[in-house]
């Protein structure tokens, strides 16, 4: 997947599609996400009255940040920190999923917004003395 893909119907179709065999989900709709730093987000509301956050790498240079950053989430979230994205794993136990020449990875809905203006140094000190 490159710049020169059509976000079309039959884009978010694939997406659909690839939701409902990879994770079991009964898609509803599919709707643009407002937020993200790297590559494509997607708010997707599901038939049980759920919705996921998706995201889409799709540049080279951004796939492996975002494959090492689910790991750490994932890493996280089984060693009791709370109140992070969590990856939802496909039916094949997976928290990221090969999707189009790029990556798919689907997250937990967390309403509201983005704080641009987060302390990182303070969080990343925070996160060096809990896992030293």
């Amino acid at each position: 997947m490159r710049f020169n893909i059509e976000r079309n119907e039959e884009y978010l179709e694939l997406i659909k599609n690839t939701l409902t065999e990879q994770y079991g989900f009964k898609v509803e709709k599919i709707e643009e996400g407002e937020r993200g730093f790297e590559g494509e987000t997607w708010l997707v509301y599901l038939s049980n009255g759920e919705k996921v956050f998706v995201k889409v790498g799709c540049m080279e240079r951004h796939i492996a940040n975002l494959k090492k950053s689910v790991e750490a989430m994932d890493y996280m979230e089984s060693h009791g920190v709370k109140n992070i994205n969590k990856a939802i794993k496909t039916i094949d136990n997976k928290s990221v999923i090969d999707f189009n020449d790029g990556i798919l990875i689907v997250f937990e809905y967390i309403d509201g917004e983005i704080d641009f203006n987060i302390p990182y140094t303070r969080v990343l000190k925070n996160l060096i003395e809990i896992y030293k």
